[in-house]
């Protein structure tokens, strides 16, 4: 009987030992995915800071873009010159410009004016006020449009 219980708490023992070894693995498995997170949650901070220092530049050459846009002076070739220039400039830091066609979309537009025209889809974006820009998929600044109407539920054709 002595014999059993020794083969008993040795076999006993070897299941302990290899649920150890199990529990010691899963957590080297975990520490080591937890680590990666850690690396890409890194990595993606350090590129956030990095759009964060260029906002202002971003903001203030966009500044200028407006001016161009609107500039009606004697020489409209040169601004456009300049403007195609800086938009270039914000190109090569991966600020690019939001698109002024098609629908509103509240994500990317801001509306600051609505106007009821029958020649155009409803709620389609007919002007554009000030260009908008993104940075990769985060808005840097909303475009500010002119949309038409949308239509109410009443005003749908039969």
């Amino acid at each position: 009987m002595n014999e059993n219980r020794k083969a008993a708490s040795g076999e006993d023992l070897r299941r302990l030992v290899a649920s150890f070894e199990d529990q010691l693995r899963q957590h080297r498995l975990e520490s080591n995915r937890q680590q990666s997170l850690i690396g890409e949650l890194s990595r993606s901070l350090k590129e956030a800071q990095k759009g964060l220092h260029q906002l202002p530049l971003v903001l203030g050459i966009s500044a200028i873009v407006d001016r161009l846009d609107a500039y009606t002076g004697p020489d409209p070739d040169a601004a456009d010159s300049v403007r195609d220039e800086l938009l270039e400039l914000l190109a090569l830091h991966g600020v690019r410009p939001i698109r002024g066609d098609g629908p509103v979309d509240p994500s990317l537009h801001e509306v600051v004016r609505v106007e009821d025209r029958s020649d155009a889809e409803p709620g389609a974006v007919l002007e554009v006020w000030a260009r908008g820009y993104l940075r990769g998929e985060t808005v840097v600044r909303h475009a500010q449009v002119v949309v038409n109407r949308p239509r109410s539920r009443g005003d749908e054709e039969p």
